[in-house]
């Protein structure tokens, strides 16, 4: 635990090259006294990994992460939110190493279980998503492959990726993803989707407030107190 602490305290002063030593100790002292299958030796390979991944050597970082996931595997089974949260991680290493196909799997492997335990709500479902979202808008194929499509799971990504826009200051590309979510919201009516068309109709809205349509941007206003009070209405 000593050298953990020293190591992620090197790690927030970028001392990446000492805080790597640190872990390594760290990882050898916990296989041996608690063995491969312990939860703690997991959490020693995942620091490592990650601080490898601060020191751009991506092929490190796979081993250690492969090893962590085969641990997890293991003794958690193929699907559970650690190893839905470590498919995750790989996921990254594979794209920054411009292995775009096997990322992608992997990102939709962990979507898929986060999706069956932890619903699309959960923040890392949101995360992971946008992380699928940035692989394949950097193929220059995300609103065609990642976005197409009628599910609300869509909706969600779309959401999310008009909020980036939206925060970025960039309007006219924010704009159409908001509109699309809201299209594909509007033809289904489970009380369940209310909390993305919500977000949907205030995103929009708020586009249409910084690109002076006032008057749209009020009526959508409207329509999001409406849905809000209907859930609450539901919830009581």
């Amino acid at each position: 635990m000593s050298l953990d602490d020293l190591a992620a305290q090197y790690n927030v002063q970028n001392k990446f090259t000492d805080a790597a030593p640190l872990y390594k100790r760290s990882l050898a002292i916990r296989q041996k006294v608690l063995g491969e299958n312990s939860r703690d030796v997991v959490t020693s390979l995942n620091k490592l990994a990650a601080t490898y991944v601060l020191l751009n050597e991506p092929a490190q970082a796979e081993v250690l992460y492969k090893r962590s996931l085969a641990i997890l595997e293991r003794t958690q089974g193929v699907e559970h939110p650690d190893t839905a949260s470590l498919l995750s991680q790989l996921a990254g290493v594979y794209q920054s190493q411009g292995r775009f196909a096997e990322s992608e799997s992997l990102y939709q492997r962990a979507l898929a279980i986060m999706v069956k335990l932890q619903g699309p709500q959960h923040p890392d479902f949101s995360g992971t998503l946008l992380n699928l979202g940035v692989l394949y808008r950097n193929q220059g194929r995300y609103v065609e492959a990642a976005l197409g499509g009628s599910d609300p799971q869509v909706a969600h990504a779309l959401n999310m990726l008009g909020a980036v826009y939206l925060d970025q200051g960039k309007y006219t590309k924010a704009e159409p993803h908001f509109v699309r979510a809201l299209r594909i919201l509007e033809q289904r009516t489970r009380p369940i989707d209310r909390f993305d068309m919500v977000t949907s109709l205030l995103g929009l809205a708020d586009v249409y407030s910084k690109t002076n349509r006032k008057s749209e941007a009020e009526k959508l206003k409207v329509r999001a107190r409406v849905l809000r009070l209907e859930q609450t209405k539901e919830t009581h």
